[in-house]
C-alpha cells in the first residue's frame, strides 16, 4: 500500500556556520533569548525538506513518499550568506490552514515542506567575498531598519556605510603620518652625536607653477591611491 511507503522527516542537518562573530549582538528571536535573530551560514549547506514523491532514475518507479532535505541555495553557490528569523505567517504569507489548504498533495505531503510553525531563517545578503563578512553588524542594521528596501538599495547604503568607515580610518592614519614628520618632510640631523634642530620657516607653499609639494604635511592623497599604493 502506498500509505506504508510514506515516511516523514521532521528535523534536518544543521548548516555550517561562520566561526568567531556572535550573532546575537544583532538580536535575539522573541521569546528565544538564546537564539539570534540573524546568522551567516554557508549557502551550500543550508537545507529545507521538500515533500512527495521521489522515483527511482533508473526504474522510473516510485520508491520514496515523504520529506527529505535539499539544497535550499543551490542558486546561490559556495558563498557565505546571512539570513534572518522570520514568523511562519511572514515567510509564508499564510495561516496554517491556508496553507496546507493550497500546497498539501494526496499524500498529505506539501511540495514547499511542512508548515514553518516555529517560523524560519530566509535569505537577507549574500557576502561575494569573505572579508566583506566583516561587514555583518552593517547589513543587519540595513535590514532591520528598512527590511522592505530593494537589494540595490540596500547594496548602496552599504557600500557608503564602508566608504565613509574607510575614509575615516584613512583619516586617523594620515594625520598619524603627518604628525610624525616635520617642515618640508625632512627630520633633524644628527650630526656628532647631537640633533640639530631645524630652524622655524613658514608653512611651505605650492610654487608658482602649481606642482604639487612633497611631503605628507600638505598633500593628501585619496583612499584609491593609498588602496593602490598597498595601504
Amino acid at each position: 500500500m502506498v500509505a506504508d511507503r510514506i515516511q516523514t522527516c521532521s528535523a534536518i542537518p544543521e548548516p555550517t556556520r561562520y566561526p568567531g562573530t556572535p550573532m546575537k549582538v544583532y538580536g535575539t528571536i522573541p521569546g528565544r533569548p538564546d537564539e539570534p535573530l540573524f546568522r551567516i551560514v554557508y549557502a551550500p549547506t543550508v537545507m529545507g525538506l521538500v515533500g512527495g514523491e521521489f522515483t527511482n532514475p533508473e526504474t522510473g518507479g516510485v520508491e520514496f513518499i515523504g520529506y527529505q532535505p535539499r539544497a535550499q541555495y543551490s542558486h546561490i553557490g559556495d558563498k557565505w550568506i546571512m539570513e534572518k528569523w522570520v514568523s511562519a505567517f511572514e515567510f509564508t504569507k499564510q495561516t496554517e490552514a491556508e496553507y496546507y489548504a493550497q500546497w498539501k498533495d494526496q499524500h498529505g505531503l506539501c511540495l514547499t515542506g511542512p508548515y514553518p510553525v516555529n517560523g524560519a531563517y530566509q535569505w537577507v545578503w549574500t557576502f561575494n567575498k569573505p572579508e566583506q563578512i566583516g561587514a555583518a553588524g552593517i547589513v543587519a542594521a540595513l535590514v532591520n531598519k528598512a527590511k522592505f528596501n530593494s537589494q540595490s538599495a540596500n547594496s548602496a547604503a552599504l557600500k557608503q556605510a564602508q566608504k565613509a568607515a574607510k575614509q575615516a580610518k584613512f583619516n586617523q592614519n594620515f594625520d598619524k603620518m603627518k604628525d610624525s614628520q616635520r617642515a618640508f618632510g625632512i627630520r633633524a640631523a644628527n650630526i656628532g652625536g647631537m640633533v640639530k634642530a631645524q630652524k622655524s620657516f613658514r608653512e611651505l607653499q605650492a610654487p608658482p607653477s602649481h606642482l604639487p609639494t612633497r611631503g605628507a604635511k600638505l598633500l593628501k592623497p585619496s583612499v584609491e591611491q593609498l588602496e593602490v599604493a598597498g595601504f
